[in-house]
C-alpha cells in the first residue's frame, strides 16, 4: 500500500478566461502615459504595428525638428515595456507627409512609407528594427502630386504593395507599385484608377500569402457625386481587374476603409455616403476573392449623420466589426455593429432597441475618431475614440469586448458606467491608433497629446489579465 502523500501539490493552470484589458505605462515616467517623441518638438500622425506575438512593437510618426518635418520610429522588443531611442528615417530638410507602417508576422521585416513634395519614399529594416535602410524613391520623381501613400505586406514580408495619390497632368489618380524580394527591387508604378475623373483616399490590403491584393478609393463620377471603387489582383499584382463601383454612383460616398481575412477570400469595405440629408455608414463584401461584391448595406441609423467608419475582421473572415461616430442632434457618439456570418447580416452586439446600433462612448459628450481592432479569433475586440470634456480638451478613451462583440466592458477599473481615459485629463490628445496582437493578449494604443507648447507622441500598452485557478491534489491513499 502506498503511503499518504505528505504534502499537497498545487498546480496553477492558466485558462483562457480574460478579465479585461488593463492599460499600464510601459516605461517609468511621470504620471500619465509615456512620451515616445522628444518634448519641445511638434510630433504628429502616429502609426503603430506589431508582430503576431505582440513582442515587437513599432511606433512611427512625423516630427518637426525646427527646419523640416522628419519621419521617426521607436522600437520595443519586450511587449512595449521599454522603448529604444527614436530614429530618424527621412532626411532633414525635406518635409515629409503622412506616414504608414507594415510588418510581417515575425516582426523581422518592417516597411515605412511616406511622401515628400514630389515623390513617395520608403525605408525598411530586416533585423527587427535594429538597422534601417536609407530612404529610396518607389515612385518615379518628380511627380506633380504624391500624397496619401499606403503600404501592406504579406505574412512573410517578402511581398510588399504600396498605393498613393498621383497626378497624371489632368486628374488625380491612384497609383500602385510592388516588390517581391523584401523591398530590394520595385516594379514600375502603374495607374489603377481610370483617367478623366479625380480619385483620392486609397486603401490597400493583401492576404497572408501575398497573392491576393485589393485597393479601394473614392472616385469622382460627375454631377458632384463620388463612388467607392475597388480593384483586385490574384497574381501578386502582376495584373489587375478593372475598377468597379461598390457604392451607388448617384450619391456622394467617401472615407473608404477595407479589411481582409487571411486567405484573401473574404473582403469587407466600409464608407460613408450622403443621402441628400445625412451621411450614412454603408458596407459591402465579397466572398469570392473580389470577383463580385454584395449590394451596399446601411449600418448607421437613417436620419442621423455618421462619419469616420472603421472596420476589422478576424482571420477566417466570419466575424466582422465596425465602428463610427454618429451625431444625435446634440453630441457625437461612438457606435458599433458586427456580423458573425461573413457579412451576410449585421446585428447589435449589446441589447438595444431594434435597429439601433449600440453606443460605446458616454452620452452627453462629443466623441469622434473611432478605431477598432480584433484578434485572429474574432473573440477579443478593442475600440478607441476621442471625446471632448467640459473644458474643451480631447481625451482618448477605450472599451473592449471578450465575447465576439456581444457585450462591451471598460478595459481598466473605473466607476461603473464611466468609460476610462487613456490619455491625461487637462491636455488635448488626438490622432489615436490601435493594434492588437494575434491572440488579443497585447493591445497597443498610440496618440499625440498637446502639453501646452508642443504635440508629443504617447503610447499605452494593454495587457490582458488572465485568471488563474489553483488545482489542488489532496493527500490520499490506496
Amino acid at each position: 500500500m502506498l503511503s499518504f502523500v505528505k504534502y499537497c501539490l498545487i498546480f496553477l493552470i492558466s485558462t483562457q478566461l480574460f478579465s479585461g484589458v488593463y492599460f499600464t505605462d510601459p516605461v517609468v515616467t511621470p504620471p500619465g502615459s509615456p512620451d515616445l517623441s522628444f518634448s519641445g518638438q511638434n510630433a504628429s500622425v502616429p502609426q503603430i504595428a506589431t508582430d503576431t506575438r505582440g513582442k515587437y512593437v513599432y511606433a512611427v510618426w512625423r516630427r518637426n525638428d525646427g527646419v523640416s518635418e522628419i519621419i521617426q520610429i521607436a522600437v520595443s522588443d519586450d511587449y512595449g515595456q521599454t522603448w529604444g531611442n527614436s530614429i530618424n528615417l527621412s532626411s532633414s530638410g525635406q518635409n515629409a507627409g503622412l506616414v504608414q507602417i507594415a510588418t510581417d508576422i515575425s516582426g523581422k521585416y518592417i516597411y515605412v512609407i511616406w511622401n515628400i513634395i514630389d515623390r513617395i519614399q520608403i525605408s525598411k529594416s530586416d533585423d527587427y528594427g535594429l538597422n534601417w535602410s536609407d530612404p529610396i524613391d518607389i515612385s518615379i520623381p518628380p511627380e506633380p502630386v504624391a500624397l496619401q501613400s499606403q503600404i501592406a505586406t504579406d505574412a512573410s514580408g517578402k511581398y510588399i504593395y504600396a498605393a498613393w495619390l498621383s497626378f497624371d497632368g489632368s486628374n488625380l489618380r491612384i497609383k500602385t507599385v510592388h516588390s517581391d524580394d523584401y523591398g530590394q527591387n520595385w516594379s514600375i508604378p502603374i495607374y489603377l484608377s481610370d483617367p478623366g475623373m479625380d480619385a483620392t483616399l486609397p486603401q490597400i490590403t493583401v492576404d497572408s500569402s501575398g497573392t491576393y491584393v485589393y485597393v479601394i478609393w473614392r472616385q469622382d463620377v460627375g454631377a458632384g457625386n463620388s463612388a467607392i471603387q475597388a480593384v483586385s489582383s490574384d497574381d501578386h499584382a502582376q495584373n489587375w481587374s478593372i475598377p468597379i463601383n461598390l457604392s451607388a454612383s448617384d450619391q456622394f460616398a467617401t472615407d473608404p476603409q477595407i479589411a481582409l481575412n487571411s486567405s484573401g477570400r473574404y473582403i469587407y469595405a466600409i464608407w460613408s455616403r450622403f443621402d441628400g440629408s445625412n451621411d450614412i455608414i454603408q458596407t459591402a463584401h465579397s466572398d469570392n476573392y473580389g470577383q463580385t461584391w454584395s449590394s451596399p448595406i446601411d449600418l448607421s441609423l437613417l436620419g442621423l449623420s455618421a462619419s469616420g467608419p472603421q472596420i476589422s475582421v478576424e482571420s477566417s473572415g466570419g466575424y466582422v466589426y465596425t465602428a463610427w461616430s454618429i451625431f444625435d442632434g446634440s453630441n457625437s457618439i461612438i457606435q458599433t455593429a458586427n456580423s458573425d456570418d461573413y457579412g451576410q447580416t449585421w446585428n447589435n452586439p449589446i441589447t438595444t432597441p431594434s435597429g439601433i446600433s449600440p453606443n460605446l462612448s458616454a452620452l452627453g459628450q462629443s466623441a469622434t475618431s473611432a478605431q477598432i481592432s480584433a484578434d485572429d479569433s474574432g473573440r477579443y475586440i478593442n475600440a478607441l475614440w476621442m471625446i471632448f470634456d467640459e473644458e474643451g480638451n480631447s481625451i482618448i478613451q477605450a472599451a473592449n469586448s471578450e465575447d465576439y462583440g456581444q457585450s462591451w466592458r471598460n478595459p481598466i477599473s473605473t466607476p461603473s458606467g464611466i468609460i476610462p481615459n487613456l490619455s491625461v485629463s487637462g491636455q488635448s490628445s488626438s490622432e489615436s491608433q490601435l493594434i492588437v496582437n494575434s491572440n488579443g493578449k497585447y493591445v497597443y494604443a498610440i496618440w499625440n497629446r498637446f502639453d501646452g507648447s508642443n504635440n508629443i507622441i504617447q503610447i499605452a500598452v494593454g495587457g490582458v489579465k488572465k485568471v488563474f485557478f489553483p488545482v489542488i491534489i489532496f493527500p490520499g491513499a490506496r
